[in-house]
Formats: structure tokens, C-alpha cells, sequence
């Protein structure tokens, strides 16, 4: 096989997974490294940004060009929708060294992941705290490596602000932003923190607004939880909600349309609101802990003290799992670093200077040597022809077959295949726009 890289993921999708690979692609082009795509398909619910017509692309899974991989997908994504798949696809794991960047926002990893990743050859950390999960998790002689891989946001180089298009009449006040998406978990986004801490910080003043932006807004998912949201917003006229799907160059205006990014997350595996935000030149208030402590500091972020309290989220990898604690932020230091922020001249400008500065140096330091160099020079070697990595691919490949064997796996299988066939003879509707994608994997051209 020829020396280079094939990234595999669901790279067009308006997730974070995705905007993670297309990073990797803009590292690879800046390197020069040679590079194949396999993008998934992850099904009607997702929003999507396509990645340009000219990236070059592996014709097959049976057929990848080079003798690295990179996998852009969590590992239970990767078991369901490729390995799962294997002979079907044509794939064979073992044929290349193999590198996966997972993203976890809690101090464990799922259990069911843990087979799954012990079948990479080397496991790319995009955090600290990702990094901790993962050793913590992993253990044994024929472990993955695990190697960091710091993340970066590139701004584009154009765009306007339009605060008369996205604030209409409150154009002028200051403006507080915040994002989350409703196929994450929304207790830990924790939306509702960020108004009543606006709230908190100003009865009575109309000089100030915030901008909740909600991405796939019209998801079946929390939909209890998210209409509490919703009635939270309306009551308060300074509070615009938004649900409609947006183009990555309307949300990077919208960013750039706002004075201050607010994440009062309870737990971030990385945080990638806050840094396109600091992109931008925005200052941020954010949770003071997980993910985003790599970047978040007191130069370009006021940073919000908290407890920490059990975890109580409906997420499917979040149950079952040992006893777990997250961050509870403190309203009372949110909603006071939102008054100094509003009232204090020039320090948005300074603080959100400080936060561009840093994610300029990233992306610089991101592009220097590093894991894909390393990774080709370890594909080099004898490590894909190793006893040690045919036995990591082994343990995930039995877990594969394990899981797909399991009775509920081929019952779920057995109906999603019938309600595809009804669907194809116009005897059932469409899916609906939250279903994601499951079985064999598509690829995208």
C-alpha cells in the first residue's frame, strides 16, 4: 500500500464529529500528506456540510489506498456501521494501521466502547480529559497507544456581521450566544442555565439580549425538556430562540453578529462552540471544567466555578454505567461575569483579541509534525504485520459479531429491514427527520 492517510467518518455531517474530520482534511492539505476520504452517510437527521467535490476519495471500504486509517467516528458508530459490516463491505481492518479519534465528555468511558477501541492500534486523545478517560479505561499489555491530538478552529477568511439580520430591533444591545444541539444531551449542554443566569444578571434591563441557537430543532428527541426550554424564551422578550437550520457560513456570521459566547456546559469532551467563538474574536463564559480547560483560560474567558454532583442524563451511554459526576456551574458567578463583561468598556474587545490570538497559534501548532507523520512512519514499520495488532483487531471484531448476534440487535435489524421495505412500496411514510442512519453504511460521492 502506498504511504499516506485514509479519514473515515461521517465528514459532511453538521455534528461535531464531522466538524472534527474536515479538520483533519485541512491538517492534511496543509502538510501535503496524500489522503483518501470514506464519508457516511448518517441518515435523514442530519443537517449536513458538504466537503468539496475535489477531495479525493476511496472508491470502496474494500479498496482503501493507503496503509493508514484514520476513523473519525465514536466506536460504537464504528461497530455498528462498519464492522458489524465487514465481509458485507469488503473491509479488513487488519489491512492497515488503524487510528481512531473518540470524543467523550465523562471521566468513564462507556463500557461497550472499551472492545471496540482496544482493537485500534493507536487511539488519538483531542483532549486532556479525553486522554485521562482513555488511559483509565484501556489497560493490558496490547493496549492502544494513545497519543494527543490537540484540536483547532480556522476561521473563515471572510465574513460579515449582520446584526441588523440576526438581532433585528436589539441590533444595538449587547448581545450574550449561545448554541447546543438536540441530538447531544441536553442536560449536559444545559441550556436553560445560560437564561436564567441572563436573567439573573439583569432584571429590568433592555439593553442586553441572548441568542439561544438550537440545531436540529425539530428532532423528536427531549421534546419535553426542550418545550421547557422554549416557554423559558418566550417569557422573557429579550431572549430570541433559533431553530432553523443554518449554512456554515450564516453561523459563522452569527457568531461574528454577537458580543459574548456562553457554554454553561456541565461536561464538554472538547467545547467546539467555545472555540469557534474565540475564532471569531469573541469573548466566552464557560463551565471550568473538562474539555475546554486546554484552551479556556482567564485571558480569553471568564471562567465559571461549580460543583460537581452525580450525573442524571437519559443518554443511552450514560446509563448503566458506574456511579459518574459531571459540573453543576454556579449561577451567581455566571450571571456576574455577564454584568462585568456588559459594563465593562473595552474588555470584550480585549479578552475576545486574546481569544483569537490563541486559536491562530492552534491551528499553527496543529499543523505542524505530528500524529499523521507519526502515524506513516509506524505504517512504515512492521506494526500492521504484528501479532499484537491482529490480536487488537481480533478483540474487536469478535465484539462486532457479538453484539450483532445479540437477540435484540437482530430483532431491531429484522424490523428496521421491513419498515425499509414498506417504505420503498409507499405502504409506510417517509422516516422521520430525526432518524439516523443504521445498517450497512453508505458512502457519500
Amino acid at each position: 500500500m502506498q504511504q499516506g492517510i485514509n479519514v473515515m467518518g461521517v465528514l459532511s455531517a453538521a455534528v461535531g464529529l464531522g466538524a472534527a474530520g474536515r479538520s483533519t482534511l485541512q491538517v492534511l492539505d496543509r502538510r501535503a500528506i496524500p489522503y483518501a476520504v470514506v464519508d457516511f452517510d448518517l441518515g435523514a437527521g442530519a443537517a449536513s456540510e458538504p466537503i468539496p467535490g475535489s477531495t479525493p476519495r476511496a472508491s470502496s471500504l474494500a479498496s482503501l489506498p493507503y496503509s493508514t486509517t484514520v476513523v473519525h467516528l465514536n466506536p460504537d458508530m464504528f461497530e455498528s456501521m462498519v464492522l458489524r459490516w465487514e465481509r458485507r463491505l469488503g473491509y479488513d481492518m487488519a489491512a492497515t494501521v488503524n487510528a481512531i479519534v473518540p470524543f467523550w465528555e465523562l471521566p468513564a468511558l462507556p463500557h461497550v466502547w472499551l472492545p471496540t477501541l482496544a482493537g485500534f492500534d493507536v487511539l488519538l486523545a483531542p483532549t486532556k480529559f479525553i486522554r485521562g478517560a482513555l488511559e483509565r479505561g484501556l489497560t493490558g499489555e496490547r493496549r492502544p497507544v494513545v497519543w494527543d491530538y490537540p484540536q483547532a478552529v480556522q476561521a473563515p477568511v471572510s465574513f460579515v456581521p449582520d446584526r441588523a439580520r440576526w438581532l433585528g430591533a436589539r441590533a444595538s444591545c449587547t448581545t450574550f450566544f449561545s448554541t447546543f444541539d438536540i441530538l447531544s444531551e441536553i442536560e449536559r449542554k444545559n441550556p436553560w442555565a445560560a437564561i436564567r443566569a441572563f436573567q439573573q444578571a439583569f432584571p429590568g434591563r433592555d439593553d442586553v439580549t441572548l441568542v439561544i441557537k438550537v440545531n436540529h430543532a425539530r428532532s423528536s428527541k427531549h421534546t419535553e425538556r426542550f418545550a421547557a426550554l422554549a416557554q423559558l424564551a418566550a417569557d422573557d422578550p429579550r431572549v430570541i430562540l433559533m431553530m432553523d437550520s443554518l449554512s456554515r457560513v450564516d453561523l459563522w456570521e452569527l457568531y461574528a453578529s454577537t458580543d459574548v459566547f456562553v457554554s454553561l456546559h456541565r461536561a464538554e469532551g472538547l467545547g467546539l462552540g467555545l472555540m469557534e467563538a474565540m475564532a471569531v474574536g469573541k469573548p466566552t463564559i464557560a463551565t471550568a471544567w473538562s474539555g475546554n480547560m486546554d484552551f479556556c483560560t482567564d485571558a480569553n474567558c471568564m471562567l465559571v466555578p461549580y460543583r460537581m454532583v452525580p450525573v442524571s442524563a437519559v443518554h443511552p451511554n450514560y446509563r448503566g454505567e458506574r456511579s459518574q459526576n459531571w459540573a453543576d456551574p454556579d449561577a451567581d458567578a455566571a450571571a456576574s461575569a455577564m454584568r462585568v463583561l456588559a459594563d465593562t468598556p473595552g474588555l470584550i474587545e480585549r479578552m475576545g483579541g486574546q481569544g483569537r490570538a490563541d486559536m491562530r497559534a492552534r491551528v499553527e501548532v496543529q499543523c505542524r509534525h505530528g500524529v499523521f507523520d507519526d502515524l506513516i512512519d509506524l505504517s512504515e514499520g512492521d506494526t500492521a504485520s504484528s501479532s499484537a495488532h491482529f490480536a487488537r483487531v481480533a478483540v474487536a471484531r469478535r465484539h462486532a459479531l457479538t453484539r450483532r448476534a445479540a437477540p435484540s440487535n437482530l430483532w431491531e435489524s429484522a424490523k428496521r429491514t421491513g419498515v425499509r421495505a414498506l417504505r420503498g412500496l409507499g405502504l409506510k411514510p417517509p422516516p422521520p427527520a430525526d432518524e439516523l442512519q443504521f445498517g450497512p453504511p453508505r458512502m457519500l460521492s
